[in-house]
């Protein structure tokens, strides 16, 4: 089966694999349990089952403390702190220890910038109430861990399959982090004279520039993403850029890593803001009315937006947010969580705002691989591109004003 360019990085050990190898082979046998050749193998599965448990134990007791919330036992990775929600609701962590139990056991869990937003929408970080990094826990189980065809996208031929080096991360922990907030550029530098992220500038060297298309090899880009609030998502950006920002956030640290998500995550997502595992009503990720799409009103919004011309090179100042109506599409991109009404399981700007890049590989023809785009975005519908669709883009460098991304973290 063919699985998308830049793989997706293993949470196992080499001994780890190992044993998962040796079992899928064993597995793969046609035997009669009742015999003694059935009999050896049985054996054997559940002595690599026991030797597994045992990799996994060790591995996790290095990795993470479980925390308990309410009645379930949430992995945290060691350097991060919950922060506040359920395991229904959504668990929030931190990178910050001054975040720890600011919202304790609270479903729901503000963005932590109510009170952090400067007259012009702008933030003043000491006034956060979460200072540090966010990630969201989506709960699920191996044998649950599988796309989800919504049967609705436009791709002919896309990657249907899970990458079973996934599913490593699933059985260690029994789930996953997600970035709570759309990849943020607080901290994002770009070696372009000309270029800014932090004020109002006109034309080609304002928002809209090109050279936000920025990867390791170009020399354009330092500095790392953020998952705040308030913050000026990383627009235009194609999938180098975004695989590569995703896995550049939590270099050289030895209990997590970061990478982009993947096509199987944003199905579980889906799954867990519909309270439903891969059979079930989806209407809520189907018929998506909420969010920043062309078709939404919004108000009482916070933070900034940037007004888009639908040719995607023209904009105005960037301006203090208020309310959008419906049927603009030059009303344009918003900063990360500036309303709630686009925050489900404590996860914010899903829907809507840009189309977020993920490691799911589509074909146009057997020469040209490109990745699909989930989440819709400000010059969409919500109505024909929803939370869950599955938008085709034909190669990996394309890149547009709507598109961004989103990273996960996972425990080693």
């Amino acid at each position: 089966m063919r699985q998308a360019v830049g793989a997706y990085k293993n949470s196992a050990s080499d001994e780890e694999k190992e044993l998962q190898k040796l079992y899928e082979q064993l597995n793969t046998l046609d035997y009669d349990s009742s015999s003694p050749e059935g009999k050896v193998i049985e054996d054997l599965l559940e002595r690599i089952e026991e030797l597994e448990e045992a990799l996994k134990n060790a591995d996790t007791e290095q990795s993470v403390e479980y925390r308990k919330v309410g009645e379930d036992l949430i992995p945290i990775p060691k350097g991060f702190y919950y922060v506040g929600g359920t395991k229904t609701s959504g668990v929030v962590i931190s990178d910050d220890p001054r975040d720890e139990d600011v919202y304790k056991e609270k479903d729901d869990v503000p963005s932590g910038a109510d009170d952090a937003y400067n007259d012009d929408g702008t933030i003043a970080e000491d006034k956060l109430t979460i200072k540090g990094n966010q990630f969201v826990w989506i709960p699920c189980d191996t044998k649950n861990y599988a796309k989800i065809d919504f049967g609705m996208t436009n791709a002919n031929a896309w990657e249907e399959w899970t990458n079973s080096a996934e599913l490593q991360q699933i059985y260690k922990y029994g789930g996953f982090y997600v970035g709570r907030f759309e990849a943020g550029t607080s901290k994002v530098k770009l070696n372009t004279s000309g270029v800014k992220w932090d004020g109002p500038s006109e034309g080609e060297d304002g928002w809209l520039n090109p050279n936000f298309v920025a990867n390791k090899d170009n020399g354009k880009v330092s500095g790392v993403i953020t998952e705040k609030p308030g913050e000026i998502p990383y627009y235009h950006s194609d999938y180098q850029t975004a695989q590569y920002m995703s896995s550049n956030m939590y270099t050289n640290n030895q209990y997590v890593y970061s990478g982009l998500t993947t096509g199987t995550m944003w199905d579980m997502i889906m799954a867990f803001i519909s309270n439903k595992v891969l059979t079930g009503d989806y209407s809520e990720v189907k018929n998506t009315n909420w969010g920043n799409y062309y078709d939404v009103e919004l108000t009482e919004l916070k933070g900034r937006f940037l007004a888009v011309n639908t040719n995607g090179t023209v904009k105005t100042n960037i301006a203090k947010a208020t309310t959008k109506s419906t049927g603009n599409a030059n009303w344009g991109i918003l900063t990360t969580a500036s309303t709630e009404t686009a925050k489900k399981k404590n996860m914010y700007d899903l829907a809507g705002n840009l189309w977020e890049w993920t490691q799911e590989a589509c074909w146009v023809t057997d020469a040209t691989e490109g990745y699909m785009v989930r989440g819709g975005s400000f010059n969409f519908t919500c109505a024909n591109h929803p939370v869950c669709y599955r938008r085709r883009i034909s190669v990996g460098s394309a890149a547009g004003t709507n598109m961004g991304f989103r990273p996960a973290l996972f425990i080693k």
